[in-house]
């Protein structure tokens, strides 16, 4: 990680005032080339130039913050289960990277403290909440101790909180006004709204979509408002090359070092 602690990091408001730039967001880590929400992948997305590791967080029975996607464990880990129903101390004794790579044996899942504490002076954190729960105290108290854990870390100016549940986002940013959010995008349900609406619906700062969904009615809505656009999952040169020419700000990618050879920068 050399090259990786000698980047300085600014603030989380510099990052979208720079236009002229492509951000390389690595997709839950470099998660094309190790486990996906693990450090090993957060570590990799380092030292291939990433400017921003993107992660996902679930709460655990006993109220802690998870770096993981699925719902279940199934997928990912040795343990099978929805992970609302177990413990830190039950998730921490399984293995999650095997699955991905024999030499990933043992590779943990980590908590959202563990994270913020790898990457600070490193690079930003877009922490997506996979507040899904039916149950709307669920989700207030994931978003609740979110924002604890990056109070703790001091990290309000390194990190952009975004999630598919615009109502919890804009809670957040009411509460909150300094914070740094952003929606994103599901077709099925948001498809009659204009994306500069569902932005300023949800008071948020940018808007994250799917590549797929990257139509021009929604471009140049966006664009005509400002808006910051980042853009999943972009992992061939071919989508980089089309999200330059079209001036998104950022990219989220499995692979950040075919990013940034792409576009000509050193890692």
């Amino acid at each position: 990680m050399r090259k990786a602690e000698q980047k300085k990091v600014l603030s989380i408001e510099a990052l979208c005032a720079t236009k002229d730039r492509l951000h390389i967001v690595a997709h839950r880590g470099s998660s094309g080339s190790a486990p996906e929400n693990t450090l090993a992948a957060f570590k990799l997305a380092l030292e291939s130039g990433a400017e921003i590791i993107e992660c996902d967080v679930r709460l655990t029975r006993d109220n802690e913050v998870v770096i993981f996607h699925d719902r279940t464990l199934d997928r990912t880990t040795n343990g099978s289960g929805l992970v609302q129903e177990k413990t830190l101390e039950e998730l921490k004794r399984l293995d999650a990277g095997s699955w991905f790579n024999s030499k990933f044996k043992g590779e943990s899942i980590p908590t959202l403290d563990e994270t913020l504490r790898l990457l600070e002076g490193h690079a930003f954190l877009n922490i997506e909440l996979k507040a899904d729960a039916r149950d709307h105290q669920t989700n207030v108290r994931l978003q609740n101790r979110v924002l604890e854990a990056i109070r703790g870390a001091r990290a309000e100016h390194r990190t952009f909180l975004g999630s598919f549940n615009h109502r919890l986002m804009r809670a957040m940013k009411l509460q909150h006004p300094g914070l740094t959010t952003a929606i994103i995008y599901r077709a099925v349900r948001d498809f009659a709204s204009r994306p500069s609406r569902l932005v300023s619906r949800a008071r948020a700062d940018a808007f994250v979509c799917g590549r797929w969904w990257l139509r021009k009615k929604l471009l140049n809505d966006l664009q005509n408002h400002h808006i910051p656009i980042f853009v999943y999952t972009v992992n061939t040169e071919r989508d980089v090359e089309r999200m330059k020419q079209l001036q998104i700000d950022g990219v989220i990618t499995n692979f950040p070092d075919l990013v940034v050879r792409t576009l000509g920068r050193s890692q």
